[in-house]
């Protein structure tokens, strides 16, 4: 307990968006919510101070605008949407995508806003198991949650969305996939083992 624990306050300190772990270790935890909390109290701590420190180098004095609290509902479904997109058709893939909270809310997309939820209502009826689809998307949710614009963070002056923030995300879909079929997933795995390899 005491190493995962360290392991997760040098996480933090090397990047705050590794907040993320509390949500995803408390989802993969089986154990009863009462034993949850008491055991990851200190993990709680420790994030909730990495906020504090992360928002104090980063205040809402930085930020070209700081969004309302609705608007962050809207930029934080938009991205979702784009994270969606980029999952369904990984095309035009870039280091800025240049969508900063102004410029969402100048041209809000209603398709974007509805991609996320309308794929996740399809796999929820689709799928015979829908917890399958409820644990893999939630998984997917809680990597990004840090970063959907809830809390405003430096880069956002630049775009609320970034590629490398889908990273620890894409363990949702991974997760679906390869319970529904494990021979192709461990195909998929192989082949990319060997493409990094060579």
């Amino acid at each position: 307990r005491g190493l995962a624990l360290g392991l997760f306050a040098l996480a933090l300190l090397a990047k705050p968006a590794a907040i993320a772990c509390l949500p995803l270790v408390l989802l993969w935890d089986q154990r009863p919510w009462r034993e949850k909390w008491l055991r990851y109290a200190p993990w709680a701590l420790l994030a909730v101070a990495c906020v504090l420190l992360a928002k104090q180098f980063q205040p809402d004095a930085q930020q070209e605008y700081v969004p309302s609290l609705v608007e962050r509902a809207w930029i934080s479904l938009d991205a979702l949407g784009s994270y969606t997109q980029n999952l369904l058709v990984p095309l035009d893939l870039c280091a800025d995508p240049g969508r900063s909270p102004s410029r969402v809310l100048a041209q809000l997309d209603l398709a974007r806003l509805a991609l996320a939820p309308l794929l996740a209502l399809v796999l929820l009826l689709w799928d015979r198991q829908p917890q399958r689809v409820g644990f893999a998307l939630a998984n997917s949710f809680c990597a990004l949650l840090p970063v959907l614009g809830w809390v405003s963070f430096g880069f956002q002056n630049t775009s609320t969305v970034a590629d490398r923030y889908a990273y620890l995300a894409l363990l949702g879909p991974a997760l679906w996939i390869s319970q529904r079929q494990q021979r192709l997933s461990q195909l998929a795995i192989a082949q990319g083992l060997l493409a990094c390899a060579g």
